[in-house]
């Protein structure tokens, strides 16, 4: 059986007994190790550690906290900068990253100016994380801005345009992008534009663009997929289909297709008792009480509340 803890505990035990070294390569290497487990403490007491630091280890440590800590890859970036280190491409696309999880979009444009003028500013991946960073922040004209002025545009740059005018409810929009993209859509779009549909209320041009994933574009659809089908229907009444559609996958939905379906019977106030409920897993309280309601409403159908 597979421990993970005690490859990690090994790993680490393995680090301290070449401590001597105090490099760079096993310090970073550490961390590529702690980092995926989500291991954060462990990957800044070998940060820590280690008595010198060069831009690669500071854009490591900065990675491994991105996601948890946002305040603090951010706190890291200037700490960085007040040791005199200058920032590279790698390490502006991971504090651009972090600022997409403030409510305002003040970090990101100050790390917009400084991408600017550190000559960056043309720079396809860093243009394509501010354009998710200010359209998580609440800015979606600046997202645009940064789109329209882009010289190279590559497949995350039409992907990020169009799940930022999804999540302003901008469907229109998105659905303008989708047909002149330059790139053939793959997954991701998919999933940007049946999300744009169902915020908007399109469930037409939902059903046909669900039906041309397979048909024309040859992309099977996944459970991200079905799970905006299911709210593009679900947010329209029509939860009948949207049982059907969960009873017509593939593959076994999850805990997520599950959720968006009792969601929107919460919403319209109507339970449909389905198979497969019972085995989904990872679900929270509040899916419990959805699921508690199904079998209320079917224990009143069939007259036994």
């Amino acid at each position: 059986m597979f421990d993970l803890g005690a490859v990690q505990a090994d790993a680490h035990s393995l680090y301290q007994g070449l401590f001597c070294f105090r490099g760079r390569d096993c310090n970073c290497s550490c961390k590529g190790l702690f980092l995926p487990w989500g291991d954060l403490h462990e990957c800044y007491d070998v940060f820590v550690a280690v008595n010198k630091h060069d831009i690669v280890s500071w854009t490591g440590i900065m990675t491994s906290c991105s996601e948890e800590e946002p305040a603090e890859a951010v706190f890291m970036f200037c700490q960085l900068r007040r040791e005199g280190f200058e920032p590279d491409r790698h390490t502006f696309s991971i504090v651009v990253k972090a600022c997409a999880g403030f409510a305002t979009e003040k970090h990101s444009m100050a790390l917009h100016s400084l991408v600017l003028k550190s000559g960056y500013g043309t720079d396809t991946v860093l243009c394509n994380a501010l354009i998710h960073a200010y359209a998580r922040c609440g800015n979606i004209k600046l997202a645009i801005c940064i789109f329209n002025e882009m010289k190279l545009r590559d497949q995350v740059s039409w992907n990020s345009i169009i799940k930022a005018y999804a999540a302003h409810g901008k469907g229109k929009e998105a659905l303008g992008v989708f047909q002149h993209m330059d790139f053939p859509p793959d997954s991701a779009t998919f999933v940007g534009i049946l999300t744009a549909c169902s915020h908007c209320g399109y469930v037409n041009e939902g059903r046909r663009i669900f039906k041309e994933m397979s048909e024309v574009y040859g992309i099977a659809p996944q459970r991200d997929h079905f799970a905006c089908m299911v709210d593009i229907l679900g947010r329209a009444g029509k939860l009948l289909e949207a049982k059907e559609l969960i009873d017509q996958m593939p593959i076994e939905a999850d805990h997520v297709v599950w959720r968006r379906y009792w969601g929107m019977q919460e919403a319209w106030g109507e339970y449909y008792w389905g198979k497969g409920c019972s085995k989904v897993g990872g679900i929270g309280a509040r899916e419990i009480c959805w699921l508690c309601n199904d079998v209320k409403h079917l224990l009143r159908y069939k007259k036994l509340w």
